[in-house]
């Protein structure tokens, strides 16, 4: 497991690869020619490898086109979860953007596909964003200065209140 700030899977899966092979030299791997690595978990036949970015998508959410994005990702064995919440809402408008499928795939095609979908959703959340903006904005302004007046006037918030307004 690893953990890197920004869009930096390919340095996180070249310190991992390390890992890996120190680990593969000393641990005899259940490996299939056919299959890839095999464990319990038949989701996790292939590279086993789990790989997600966090996305903070207020636009996509605000607009209702969140569904829209989540199932032209699953149509391509990505999914985006809410973070700290169910599928179609989250907290702070976080959400995590991970690949479903291991087998087939090596990790540098894993995190490719996985930067490519998060580039395609950083700039559908700008434009929607700025569409917001021409469209909306008294909307947009009214959500933030609600959450500026609740962060700076309340004594006791709780880690939702406290996370949906700071985001």
């Amino acid at each position: 497991s690893a953990l890197g700030a920004g869009s930096s899977l390919e340095r996180l899966l070249a310190r991992l690869d390390g890992i890996d092979d120190a680990l593969a030299s000393a641990l005899p791997w259940a490996v299939s020619r056919e299959w890839g690595y095999l464990n319990t978990a038949v989701a996790n036949l292939g590279t086993g490898m789990r790989a997600s970015l966090m996305l903070h998508l207020p636009g996509l959410a605000m607009s209702g086109l969140l569904a829209k994005a989540m199932k032209a990702t699953a149509q391509i064995g990505v999914s985006i979860r809410g973070f700290f919440g169910d599928a179609s809402e989250s907290l702070g408008d976080l959400y995590l953007l991970a690949n479903e499928l291991t087998i087939g795939q090596g990790g540098r095609e894993i995190v490719a596909a996985l930067g490519r979908v998060a580039a395609q959703l950083a700039a559908w959340e700008t434009r929607t964003r700025d569409e917001l903006a021409a469209r909306r904005r008294m909307d947009l302004e009214d959500r933030v200065f609600r959450a500026l007046g609740l962060l700076t006037h309340c004594r006791y918030l709780g880690m939702r209140e406290a996370v949906d307004a700071l985001a």
